[in-house]
C-alpha cells in the first residue's frame, strides 16, 4: 500500500521528468529555432538596412550628380547660347554698319557727283544763255542805234531842205522875172525835193528790212533759247533717270542684304533647332534614369514585402511559443513580459517602418515634385529663350526697319535739299528775268520818251511847213508804226514774263508742298522711330524681366536641393533612430535568454531539490 503511492509517486516523477525533459528538450529545439531565426531575421533586416541605406545613398548621389551635371550642362549650353548670340548679333550689326556706312558713303559720293555735274551743267547753260542774250542785246543796241543815226540823218536832210526851201521862197518873191520863166525856177526845187524824197524812202525801206532782218534774227534767236532750253531740260531728266536708276541699283543691293540676313537668321534658327533635338535627347536621357530609379524602387518594395513576410513568420512563431510555453506559468509571465516587450519593440519597429515609409514616400513625393518643378522650370527656361530669341528676333527686325526709316529720311532731306536749290535757282531766274524787264521797259520808256519829244518836234515843224504835210504825216506813221513794234514786244515780253512767274509760282508752290509733305513724312518717321525705341525699351525690359526670372528660378532650384539635403539628413537621422531600436532590441534578447538562463537554474534547483525529496 505504501509502496504503491511511493511507486506511483516515482511513476509519476518519472513521468513527469521525462515529459519535462521531452518539453525542455522541444522547448530548447524550438528555442533554437527561434533564435535561428531571430538572427536570420535580424540579419536580414542589417542586410536589407544596409542595402536599402546604401542603394539610398548611391541614388541620392547619382541623381544628385545627374541633377548637378544637367544644371551645369543646362548652365552651360545657355551661356553659349547667349555669347554666341551676342556675338553673332555683335557682328551682324558691325557688319550691317559698315555695310551702311559704305553704301551711304558711296550714294553720298554718287549724289554728290550728279549734283556738281547737274550744278555744272546748269551753270554752263546759264553761261551760255547770258552770252547768247548779250549778244542779242548788243545785236539790238547796235540796230537801235543804226535806226537813231538813221532818223538823225532825216532830221538833218529835212532840215537842209527846208532851208532850201525857204531860200528859194525867199528868192521867189523878190525877184521881178515874169510868171513863165519864174515857174521852171520854182519847179526844179520842188522836182529835186521829191527826188530826195524817193531817196530818202528807199533808204528808210532798207532800214525797214534791216530792222525785220533783225527782228527775225531774234526770233530765231529765241526759238534757239526755246531748243536750249529743252535740251536743258532733256538732260536734266536723263540725269534724273540715271539718278533713279542708281537708286533702284542701291535698293536692289540693300534688298540682297537683307536676303542674307534672312538666310543668317534661318542657318541660326536650325542651329537652335539642332540645340534643341540634343536638348530633348538629354531628357529622354533624364527619363531613363527615372526609369531605373522607379525599378530601384520597385526592388525596395519587393524587399519591405519579404521583410513583412518574414515578420508574419516570427509572430507565427511566437504565437507557437507561447502556447507551447503556456504549460509553465511563471515562464509564461516571463515570456509574456518579454513578449510584451518585443510587441512594444515590433510596434515601434513598425512604427519606425511606417515612419521610415512615410519618410520615403515624402521624399519621393518632394522628389517627384522637384523633379516636375525641374522640368517646370526647363520648360519655362525653354519658353524664356524662345521668348528671348523672339525679342531678339524684333529687335533685329525693328534695327532694320530703323535703317530703312533712317535711309529714307536721309532720301527725303536729300530730295528736299535739291528742291530747295531748285527754288532757290528759280527765284535767281525770276530776279534776272525782272531785272531783264524792268531794264527793258526803261528802255523803251526813254524810246517813247525820247519818241514824243520828236513827235513833238514834228508837230511843230509841220505847223511851220504845211507844204511837207505828207512826207511828216508819213514819217509820223512810220514812227508809230516803230512804235507799235516796240509795244507789241513789250506786250510778249510781259506775257512771257508772266508766264514765266505763274510757272514759278507754280514750282514754288509744288516745292513747298513737297517740302511740307516731305516735313510730314520726317514727322512720321520720327514718330514711328520714337515708337519702334519704345518698344526697343519694352523689350530690353521684358529680357531683364525674363533673366531675373530665370535668376529666381535657379535660386530656387539651388533651395529645392538645400531642402533635399535637409530631408535626406532627417532620413539618416531615422535610419540611426532605427538602428539604436534594433539595439534596443538586441538587448532585449540579450535580457530574455538571461531570465531564460536564470529559469534554467531555478528549474535545476528545483530538480535538485526533488531528487534530494
Amino acid at each position: 500500500m505504501t509502496a504503491n503511492p511511493i511507486q506511483q509517486l516515482a511513476a509519476q516523477l518519472k513521468n513527469f521528468k521525462a515529459e519535462k525533459a521531452r518539453l525542455e528538450e522541444r522547448n530548447r529545439t524550438q528555442e533554437a529555432v527561434v533564435e535561428q531565426q531571430k538572427l536570420e531575421i535580424a540579419e536580414l533586416k542589417r542586410q536589407h538596412a544596409e542595402a536599402l541605406e546604401k542603394q539610398r545613398d548611391e541614388l541620392s548621389a547619382q541623381f544628385k550628380e545627374d541633377l548637378s551635371a544637367e544644371q551645369e550642362k543646362h548652365r552651360v549650353e545657355i551661356e553659349q547660347l547667349q555669347n554666341s548670340h551676342q556675338a553673332d548679333r555683335a557682328a551682324l550689326v558691325e557688319q550691317h554698319e559698315k555695310a551702311l556706312a559704305t553704301e551711304k558713303q558711296t550714294c553720298k559720293k554718287q549724289m554728290d557727283a550728279i549734283c556738281a555735274f547737274n550744278l555744272k551743267s546748269e551753270n554752263d547753260l546759264k553761261a551760255k544763255h547770258a552770252a547768247e542774250l548779250e549778244q542779242l542785246n548788243q545785236k539790238l543796241a547796235e540796230a537801235e542805234h543804226q535806226l537813231e543815226k538813221t532818223k538823225s540823218d532825216y532830221d538833218l536832210q529835212i532840215e537842209d531842205l527846208l532851208h532850201e526851201l525857204l531860200s528859194d521862197s525867199s528868192q521867189g518873191e523878190s525877184a521881178l522875172e515874169p510868171k513863165v520863166e519864174a515857174r521852171p525856177s520854182a519847179g526844179a526845187p520842188a522836182a529835186l525835193g521829191s527826188e530826195e524824197l524817193r531817196a530818202l524812202k528807199a533808204t528808210n525801206d532798207d532800214l525797214q528790212k534791216q530792222l525785220a532782218d533783225a527782228n527775225r534774227k531774234v526770233v530765231v534767236l529765241n526759238l534757239r533759247l526755246e531748243q536750249l532750253q529743252e535740251q536743258f531740260n532733256a538732260e536734266r531728266n536723263t540725269q534724273r533717270e540715271q539718278s533713279s536708276s542708281e537708286s533702284d541699283r542701291l535698293k536692289h543691293r540693300i534688298l540682297k542684304l537683307e536676303a542674307e540676313l534672312k538666310e543668317e537668321r534661318n542657318l541660326l534658327s536650325k542651329a537652335k533647332e539642332s540645340q534643341a533635338i540634343e536638348l530633348g535627347m538629354a531628357r529622354k536621357e533624364a527619363d531613363t534614369k527615372a526609369a531605373k530609379l522607379s525599378a530601384c524602387k520597385e526592388q525596395l518594395k519587393q524587399a519591405s514585402d519579404r521583410a513583412a513576410s518574414t515578420s508574419q513568420e516570427v509572430q507565427r512563431l511566437q504565437r507557437e511559443l507561447d502556447t507551447q510555453q503556456s504549460t509553465e506559468e511563471a515562464l509564461r509571465k516571463s515570456l509574456t513580459e518579454v513578449q510584451k516587450k518585443l510587441e512594444e519593440m515590433e510596434q515601434s519597429d513598425r512604427r519606425l517602418q511606417k515612419k521610415l515609409a512615410e519618410t520615403e514616400a515624402n521624399l519621393q513625393q518632394k522628389l517627384s515634385s522637384a523633379e516636375e518643378a525641374l522640368a517646370d522650370k526647363q520648360r519655362k527656361l525653354s519658353s524664356a529663350e524662345e521668348a528671348l530669341a523672339d525679342n531678339r528676333r524684333k529687335l533685329s527686325v525693328a534695327e532694320d526697319s530703323l535703317a530703312d526709316k533712317q535711309r529714307k529720311l536721309s532720301a527725303a532731306e536729300r530730295e528736299l535739299a535739291d528742291k530747295q536749290q531748285e527754288l532757290s535757282a528759280c527765284q535767281e531766274r525770276e530776279n534776272n528775268y525782272r531785272a531783264r524787264v524792268d531794264e527793258l521797259l526803261d528802255r523803251h520808256r526813254a524810246q517813247a520818251d525820247e519818241h514824243d519829244g520828236r513827235v513833238a518836234e514834228l508837230k511843230q515843224r509841220e505847223e511851220r511847213l504845211y507844204q511837207r504835210m505828207n512826207e511828216e504825216t508819213w514819217k509820223r506813221k512810220e514812227a508809230e508804226q516803230s512804235r507799235s513794234v516796240a509795244d507789241e514786244q513789250i506786250r510778249q515780253l510781259r506775257a512771257s514774263l508772266d508766264s514765266e512767274r505763274k510757272s514759278t509760282a507754280e514750282q514754288v508752290q509744288q516745292a513747298q508742298q513737297q517740302r511740307d509733305s516731305a516735313l510730314s513724312t520726317a514727322e512720321r518717321m520720327r514718330e514711328c522711330l520714337e515708337q519702334r525705341q519704345r518698344r526697343l525699351d519694352q523689350l530690353e525690359q521684358g529680357d531683364r524681366e525674363l533673366q531675373q526670372d530665370i535668376c529666381r528660378k535657379k535660386d530656387e532650384c539651388k533651395r529645392l536641393e538645400t531642402r533635399l539635403t535637409q530631408l535626406q539628413a532627417k532620413l539618416e537621422e531615422a535610419q540611426q533612430e532605427l538602428k539604436q531600436n534594433e539595439d534596443t532590441k538586441n538587448l532585449l534578447q540579450s535580457t530574455l535568454k538571461d531570465y531564460e538562463r536564470d529559469f534554467a537554474q531555478e528549474r535545476a534547483d528545483k530538480e535538485k531539490a526533488l531528487k534530494s525529496l
